[in-house]
């Protein structure tokens, strides 16, 4: 009988399926309802229905369905930017949100000018988590021009800052640990991606356990950098196991399953 409460948890349950190791499917159905319920509780246009679209849109890119994604994305930027005034705002968010997708996307021109106002807006303000966070997408995306020097050294820039603000064996840690070695592997550093995998290995294990998708995708990371440096019989061994499971947990059509049977191929 609390029904925009009920909303909000939702949102949040959608958020957290968007972000996290579950079915991108299962995170869609989530965000449409959040979003259905925040357009029939609230007034048009409110900052309810803004972030359910934001969620969606997270949703959307976790699916691979990366159109529908760009789409959600820039209609909660487009809202949360007729609210500046509102302190509940999350243009901020809403900008960091379209680095993302947009670089997932591989529409790298646009992406620049989201992720450079993102990291620039962040470093303004207080030291925080967030600023981890825009660093890292920056790093992503330098990585996807292919500017490795500076997608490394953002990346480094990121870690260190989450290491210092929630620990070394921190989730955010041991996730961006794991990009940084992939951005290793992308500049020919496989000697230093090969220590970064493993030790972001053993903290995801600690982190989430071994039954955990957090794992999985550890797993997939030291395998798929195991394919890249010649370590062949290792790596398929350890992909002929994992393209299965991650079938099991996802899907046949998550994104996550697809790569992970491309890579094994």
């Amino acid at each position: 009988d609390q029904p925009l409460d009920a909303a909000r948890s939702l949102e949040a349950m959608a958020n957290a399926m968007a972000n996290g190791e579950f079915p991108g499917r299962d995170a869609e159905a989530a965000a449409r309802e959040s979003l259905a319920l925040a357009a029939r509780l609230t007034e048009p246009g409110s900052q309810q229905i803004a972030n359910a679209w934001m969620v969606l849109s997270l949703a959307h890119n976790r699916s691979g369905n990366l159109v529908a994604a760009e789409n959600a994305a820039r209609t909660t930027w487009s809202m949360n930017k007729k609210r500046l005034d509102d302190p509940e705002n999350r243009f901020d968010a809403a900008i960091g949100n379209l680095c993302i997708i947009l670089t997932h996307r591989g529409s790298l021109a646009d992406a620049a000018g989201f992720c450079e106002a993102s990291n620039a807006r962040r470093s303004q303000q207080p030291r925080h988590i967030v600023q981890a966070m825009s660093l890292n997408r920056l790093a992503q995306l330098r990585s996807a021009q292919c500017d490795h020097h500076r997608a490394i050294n953002l990346a480094e820039q990121g870690l260190a800052l989450a290491e210092e603000l929630n620990g070394p064996g921190s989730q955010f840690a041991t996730v961006y640990r794991m990009r940084l070695g992939i951005m290793l592997d992308e500049a020919g550093r496989s000697t230093d991606a090969s220590v970064v995998f493993k030790r972001a290995l053993v903290d995801t294990e600690k982190l989430n356990g071994r039954e955990s998708g957090e794992f999985l995708d550890a797993r997939f990371q030291l395998a798929r950098h195991q394919s890249r440096t010649g370590l062949f019989a290792e790596s398929i061994d350890t992909l002929r196991e994992l393209t299965p499971a991650f079938s099991t947990r996802y899907g046949i059509d998550d994104p996550r399953t697809l790569i992970a049977q491309t890579v094994l191929a």
